[in-house]
């Protein structure tokens, strides 16, 4: 136990008392895993909310209160035409000078999303996390939560407004971040109506009236002040040489700018004590308005502290093995598209990344790539998916990583990984046509043994299984360990939920995070972690790769889960997962404790007709028939399937935030002091049979599995010959 000092003791007890979301029993747990500095940082940083010092440090102002000119080094550039004929001199580059002498962008073969977007955004109709329509009117209304109806206060400064109520802040942030703004420059470029540049300062001019500094929920997250910084700066260079583009509107985003640089740098630490891409995000923002804005007296401080940030950032959250502290794929995406957005501009601007960084990237771009599958472009959906896509620059689908997957090969190596695609149109905006004829150098898919951050896949010919197993070096945000998802030519067979909302009534307030809801086995119905929190589980929970075996035919490898949450007794769950010819794959799960538990073997397949015969699913796919099968050694337990609860969020899935779609849950319970469930995904019907063995037969070969031998052997017969011991 760590001795402290009289007056820190003070502190620490103080701030355990205002904290009322940390309870003592997690205390423990927290020091553990967070350490006493971050856990001092936290409370510390709760004192400093309710005794008003962040008020104080960001105080409530008017805009008029601190001027452009008083952020201005050289008082000469006051004036809004000496301001905006400085802005047109070009003293900084962007990622394009002139939209006005550029080819139009590929579109490639889909529908063109932008020009659509950007028609609504004209009559007034916004997206909300790139899925949800809704016509808010022009301007709209920026503290309202369009699913609730549902408003936020917004004459209160940000640190005191809450994060949830009756509303859902990230609703209300969205339409803050000016997404909609990339839609309106693309748009632009292809048709050179100024009517997409109006609309564009119009909703900078209202947004700059209703948000004075530091006023309201769109001044609470800094991440999201550099998001909105991002599409600012987007549309201040492309609507450049637009009539619409006056020198008053140019200071008076210039001004917005400015304040928001301050705000950023004014409460960091609350986003680097995170260790997410909260962090990345804030230091982007700083580095991009102190390159982009040497005119500001702040500039080179926000500049070179957002470079070093970033590298430091980048080493330290991106693992060796290209896994990313968050421990969720859109928040990969995300962080990555930060990165590149940075990388990219310091170049333009002579501010180069250390090679270090830039090999960290390229390993973390390479990760998206071994997950994607090449004909959606989709990965895992795995983590939380809060419908983030901070570069939409493209008519790619939200689930489609091989824009993000071709700019960052590109970015790090100059080569094109991905054939010609929609995806391309993101080199044309962020590196230039020329980009488009860099060469093209496709990798071969391998397995992925990321050991570091806990992730592995194997392929076959058609199918590719992904699962989840390892520790933790940062906090989780899911008790999903020994989580599994299958794909078969393109389709997610077996998925993961997603999450769907972080601030939505019961029962669908983050519940999809809940073992339960994943292809793993819950035990007594406890999660594998504590709840500690919306976005916090107690204690990490640790899984490792005990074997992995190949044989001509085969290949399999054994996961184990020690201890299972905090049971007494302890409860061990060891995984087994093989690969038998054509795209056949067994799980095989083990429970073990010496008092009798429920175990609950559960899995999500993807939603398609089907029917059920005894033990076995068949899912009448898009791709063809996939036959599933589950079943119980030494019980005559029964498959329960549930196609969408209208009760519970048992049998959904969210590909995107405040999205709900109906899948099939299938479950199968056991009570016993120890189980064996059998899980079987195969392209062809088989039998399954149990007595001394396992025995899993098709048309043309049968597998014989002795599951109680150690090691357990695989033997293959009929048209494969093979015996795979694990």
């Amino acid at each position: 136990m760590c001795i402290m000092s009289g007056n820190s003791a003070k502190i620490f007890v103080f701030s355990l008392c205002l904290s009322a979301r940390i309870k003592l029993k997690n205390l423990f747990y927290i020091l553990k895993s967070f350490g006493l500095r971050w856990m001092l940082f936290r409370f510390w940083y709760g004192i400093k909310i309710k005794l008003g010092l962040l008020r104080r440090r960001t105080p409530l102002r008017k805009w008029r209160d601190k001027p452009l000119r008083k952020y201005l080094s050289d008082q000469n550039l006051a004036g809004p035409a000496s301001y905006a004929d400085y802005r047109r001199c070009g003293r900084t580059c962007f990622f394009f000078k002139s939209l006005n002498s550029r080819p139009n962008p590929p579109k490639g073969d889909t529908v063109d999303s932008a020009s659509t977007e950007a028609e609504n955004v004209l009559n007034g109709t916004f997206s909300w996390f790139r899925e949800h329509k809704y016509p808010a009117g022009l301007p709209p209304d920026w503290f309202t939560d369009p699913f609730s109806h549902a408003s936020a206060p917004h004459g209160e400064h940000w640190s005191r407004i809450p994060e949830s109520g009756d509303y859902d802040i990230k609703s209300i942030w969205e339409l803050s971040r000016f997404g909609f703004t990339f839609a309106l420059v693309r748009a632009y470029s292809s048709s050179g109506d100024d009517n997409y540049a109006g609309v564009f300062w119009r909703l900078v001019e209202d947004w700059y009236l209703k948000n004075p500094p530091n006023h309201g929920p769109n001044w609470k997250c800094g991440q999201e002040v550099a998001f909105r910084v991002m599409a600012w700066c987007f549309g201040l260079y492309g609507f450049a040489e637009s009539q619409e583009t006056t020198p008053q509107r140019v200071v008076k985003l210039a001004h917005m700018i400015a304040v928001s640089g301050e705000r950023i740098e004014a409460n960091i630490g609350y986003a680097l004590s995170q260790n997410n891409n909260h962090g990345i995000s804030e230091a982007m923002g700083l580095f991009t308005i102190g390159l982009l804005f040497p005119e500001f007296r702040q500039s080179a401080r926000w500049r070179e502290k957002g470079h070093r940030l970033l590298e430091k950032l980048a080493v330290k959250l991106f693992y060796d093995d290209g896994t990313f502290a968050q421990h969720a794929m859109i928040y990969h995406r995300l962080a990555l598209q930060d990165y590149i957005w940075a990388v990219r501009l310091g170049a333009l601007n002579g501010v180069e990344f250390c090679p270090a960084v830039r090999k960290r990237l390229l390993t973390a771009v390479g990760f998206l790539y071994d997950l994607l599958d090449p004909q959606t472009g989709r990965v895992p959906n795995y983590g939380h998916n809060d419908g983030s896509l901070i570069l939409p620059l493209n008519n790619c689908d939200y689930l489609d990583f091989r824009p993000v997957v071709q700019a960052g090969f590109y970015l790090f190596t100059g080569q094109k990984v991905l054939p010609v695609g929609a995806w391309d149109e993101d080199l044309w905006w962020l590196f230039g046509k020329e980009a488009m004829a860099a060469p093209v150098f496709p990798r071969a898919k391998k397995n992925l043994s990321a050991d570091v951050g806990g992730y592995y896949t194997l392929h076959t010919r058609q199918s590719t299984l992904f699962f989840r197993c390892g520790g933790y070096k940062h906090r989780p945000h899911q008790a999903d360990m020994l989580h599994t998802d299958i794909f078969w030519r393109g389709e997610n067979i077996a998925l993961d939920p997603g999450s769907y909302s972080y601030h939505a009534p019961d029962p669908w307030d983050n519940s999809l995070t809940a073992t339960r809801y994943h292809n793993t086995v819950t035990v007594d119905g406890c999660d594998q972690m504590r709840r500690a929190g919306k976005f916090m589980f107690l204690p990490w929970t640790h899984a490792f790769v005990t074997k992995q075996a190949s044989s001509p035919q085969m290949c399999g490898c054994k996961l184990l889960l020690k201890r299972y949450g905090r049971l007494n007794p302890a409860v061990t769950h060891q995984r087994t997962i093989i690969q038998l010819p054509e795209d056949v794959w067994i799980v095989l799960d083990r429970m073990e404790c010496s008092i009798h538990r429920v175990y609950t073997l559960h899995w999500l397949l993807m939603d398609a007709p089907f029917q059920q015969e005894g033990e076995i699913v068949i899912l009448k796919t898009p791709e063809g028939s996939c036959f599933f099968g589950m079943s119980a050694l030494n019980t005559d337990a029964q498959i329960s399937v549930i196609r969408g609860d209208a009760g519970s969020p048992r049998g959904w899935w969210s590909p995107n935030y405040y999205v709900k779609k109906p899948a099939l849950s299938a479950a199968l319970v056991v009570k016993e002091c120890q189980a064996v469930f059998i899980s079987i995904f195969s392209p062809h019907m088989f039998t399954l049979t149990k007595d001394d063995y396992l025995c899993i037969t098709t048309a043309e070969w049968r597998a014989e599995i002795l599951t109680e031998s150690r090691p357990m052997f695989i033997h293959l017969t009929g048209k494969y010959g093979d015996t795979l011991k694990i």
